[in-house]
């Protein structure tokens, strides 16, 4: 299931560029060595790829401009467990309620397919 935008109600009001090809929804981050959004990713070398600073309001490819969401309602997430803390995955850009070796919540399940977005 692809997932889409319930609601956003806040968002980074920065043009940020994709890094790599990323798809609505996705977790970000920033690399301060490049300036660019990457996938975030809780299981990479050093914390390389956190914090997430929000997540994708748009696709992007390379180069193209992101629009990075904060707060809102994002469905088509797998959470399983209804009422539980949402963390960034050790999967680049996805979520899940374990974490990874840096752990850091972003939402809220409200049911198995709809989060609460808060970054």
């Amino acid at each position: 299931m692809a997932m889409v935008w319930k609601s956003k109600t806040r968002r980074i009001n920065k043009v940020l560029l994709a890094g790599e090809t990323i798809l609505v929804g996705q977790a970000l981050c920033i690399r301060d060595t490049e300036s660019t959004v990457k996938l975030a990713d809780s299981d990479a070398v050093g914390g390389a790829l956190m914090p997430c600073i929000g997540f994708a309001g748009n696709g992007a490819s390379i180069g193209g401009p992101v629009e990075v969401v904060t707060e809102g309602l994002l469905s088509g997430v797998d959470t399983p467990a209804e009422g539980r803390s949402v963390f960034v995955s050790a999967t680049a850009g996805a979520v899940d309620q374990t974490g990874g070796t840096y752990q850091q919540v972003v939402g809220t399940a409200l049911t198995s397919t709809l989060m609460e977005v808060s970054v």
